[in-house]
C-alpha cells in the first residue's frame, strides 16, 4: 500500500473499490500540491490506457489533465512500439493492471500477476497452473484461456453473470451497467457467460428447468467403485456455461480463501442455478450463488437442492417488487407472470413490466442495481 526510503513517505497506493492511481509525493500540513497524484484510465480488461496527473489546466474553452503515460497493448499484453509515452517518472502498472517487473527480462517483457509471473512477448506464464492436470485441451502455461480479448486474470475472485432471455439482445446494455455498478461497489471479477438459445428458446428452458434438479437416480462408476448418483438433467445450455467457466477457472484458478460467485437475472437465474449443481457436483464450492427476478419458486424441489447442497454457499434472491415472474408459488403465478410481461400488443405491459425493472435503461434501473450491489455486499460477495 506505501513505499518508504529512509524513513519517508515516497510512494503511495490511491484506493476507491480497487486502485485508481498512485501518489508520489506528499503535501506539507495545511497545503496541497498538485501533480504529485497519477491516476489510472483503464478499458473493460483492466488494461491500464492512460495515466494523468492532478495537475489540471483550464484556458477560456477547454480544461485537461496533464498525462504522465500512454500505452497501447497487443492481445496477450505487450507494449505497442511507437504508440506510447513517458514522462520522466515510469509508472508501475499496466496491461490488466499488473505491476510491470523489468528487473526479470527487460523493459516490458515481464508482468508479475502476484506470484505466477506472465510474458506478454509470448502469452504464457513462467510457472505452470496448478490445476492443469485437470484441463489437458489448454497449454499448463497459458494465460487467460488463451482468449484474452474476453477473458481477464483478477486477483481470484470472480462472479460469473448470465442474462436473461436473449441475453441482452434488444440492445439494452444492462449486462454492461451491472457490471460497471458492481465493480464500482467493489464486487470485482464480473465475468459474462454466453450461454443463450435464442429468446424464445430460453424463454422454453425456463419453463422446463425451472422447478426440478435432477431427473431419477443412476449408477456411476467411480473410484470407490460403483455408487449411486443424481442424475441431473442434460441440456447444451447449461453444458456451455459449465465448459466456459471451467475454462476460465483453468486459466485463472482461485487461491485459497477467494470466492467463486454465479450470478444470474431471469432465464439466467435458471441456468445459473442448474450450473452451480454441476459444479457443486465436481466438488467445486460456490461461495454465493445470486437470483434476481428468478422464476424458481422457493418451495420447488430445485430451490431446496440448491441451499441444501453442502458445496453451494449461500443463495441470496432478489425478488422484484411487484414482479409476478420472481418466486411463483404456483403454475398459475408463473403464468400470470408471463402475461404481465409480454408485449403490449398482445395485452401485457412490455417494457414497463416490473420484471425489467434492474435491465431498462435509465437511472432508475441503475439506482436499484446499485442497491443490490450494496445488497450483495452486506452478504459477504466480493
Amino acid at each position: 500500500m506505501a513505499i518508504y526510503e529512509s524513513d519517508s513517505l515516497t510512494e503511495q497506493s490511491i484506493y476507491g473499490s480497487s486502485r485508481l492511481g498512485i501518489q508520489i509525493a506528499s503535501s506539507p500540513q495545511g497545503y496541497r500540491s498538485l501533480g504529485g497524484k497519477r491516476y489510472e484510465l483503464s478499458n473493460h480488461l483492466g488494461n491500464v490506457l492512460t495515466v494523468v496527473s492532478d495537475n489540471i489546466h483550464q484556458s477560456s474553452d477547454s480544461t485537461w489533465a496533464e498525462v504522465i503515460n500512454l500505452t497501447d497493448y497487443y492481445p496477450f499484453g505487450l507494449a505497442m512500439e511507437g504508440r506510447g509515452y513517458q514522462d520522466s517518472l515510469s509508472y508501475r502498472y499496466g496491461f490488466n493492471g499488473h505491476e510491470k517487473d523489468d528487473e526479470i527480462k527487460g523493459s516490458g517483457n515481464h508482468i508479475s500477476f502476484n506470484d505466477y509471473g506472465y510474458d506478454p512477448r509470448t502469452g504464457r506464464r513462467w510457472r505452470t497452473d496448478p490445476a492443469f492436470k485437470e484441463y489437458p485441451s489448454i497449454s499448463p502455461y497459458a494465460g487467460f484461456g488463451n482468449n484474452p480479448l474476453v477473458f481477464i486474470d483478477p486477483d481470484g475472485k470472480r462472479l460469473y453473470f448470465v442474462g436473461g432471455a436473449g441475453n441482452d439482445a434488444d440492445g439494452w446494455n444492462y449486462i454492461t451497467r451491472f457490471k460497471n455498478i458492481f465493480t464500482s461497489k467493489g464486487i470485482e471479477g464480473f465475468t459474462r457467460i454466453n450461454a443463450s438459445g435464442g429468446k424464445v428458446n430460453d424463454m422454453a428452458f425456463t419453463a422446463s428447468y425451472k422447478n426440478f434438479s435432477h431427473v431419477g437416480q443412476h449408477l456411476v462408476k467411480t473410484d470407490k467403485g460403483l455408487e449411486v448418483q443424481l442424475k441431473r438433467r442434460d441440456h447444451k445450455q447449461i453444458a456451455k456455461a459449465v465448459n466456459d467457466i471451467m475454462a476460465d477457472l483453468a486459466a485463472n484458478p482461485l487461491k485459497e480463501g477467494e470466492q467463486l460467485n454465479l450470478a444470474g437475472y431471469s432465464y439466467g437465474s435458471v441456468l445459473q442455478a442448474n450450473v452451480a449443481l454441476r459444479l457443486a457436483d465436481k466438488g467445486i464450492k460456490v461461495d454465493n450463488l445470486v437470483l434476481i427476478g428468478s422464476p424458481i419458486s422457493d418451495k420447488s424441489e430445485l430451490y431446496n437442492a440448491l441451499t441444501t447442497n453442502k458445496n453451494i454457499g449461500k443463495v441470496i434472491r432478489e425478488d422484484i417488487q411487484g414482479d409476478k415472474l420472481s418466486n411463483p408459488q404456483t403454475s398459475q403465478d408463473f403464468k400470470d407472470g408471463i402475461e404481465q410481461s409480454a408485449p403490449k400488443m398482445v395485452g401485457g405491459m412490455g417494457d414497463a413490466a416490473p420484471h425489467f425493472d434492474l435491465a431498462r435503461p435509465g437511472a432508475a434501473a441503475d439506482k436499484k442495481i446499485g442497491e443490490l450491489g450494496d445488497k450483495l455486499k452486506k452478504e459477504g460477495v466480493k
